[in-house]
């Protein structure tokens, strides 16, 4: 049986995210990234454009994330039709999120510090 590949491109977002845009899959296919492999590599298919950092955009099993020539990462696709995915690297988000909450924390401080020298308790 003949292997019909469908037609795709990858773009590289930054160094831990790339965009897979598929187009006419009709089989199951190996979608392959040629990284070391780290089982913190993820697979999502981009069906909702409103989620945030991917939180509720379908993972393909971890069951169907594999070493491919030894090293590097592979998924096992079956999924048909048009479609995007994102390929992230998930301790990524974590960063973010740290990120975030950091940068919150620093400002209420600053706009702590700001209300306690003109408005705070004077004696």
């Amino acid at each position: 049986s003949e292997t019909t590949l469908p037609d795709y491109s990858i773009d590289r977002i930054n160094k831990t995210q790339y965009k897979v845009s598929v187009r006419g899959a009709k089989k199951p296919y190996f979608l392959v990234l040629d990284t070391a492999f780290n089982s913190n590599w993820k697979v999502y298919f981009n069906e909702s454009n409103n989620s945030v950092l991917g939180l509720f955009n379908k993972r393909v099993p971890e069951s169907n994330h594999l070493i491919v020539n030894g090293f590097m990462n592979g998924w096992f696709i079956d999924k048909q039709g048009d479609y995007s995915a994102i390929i992230e690297y998930n301790p990524q988000k974590y960063f973010y999120v740290g990120l975030v909450v950091t940068l919150v924390f620093v400002i209420l401080a600053i706009f702590y510090l700001v209300y306690n020298k003109y408005y705070g308790h004077k004696d």
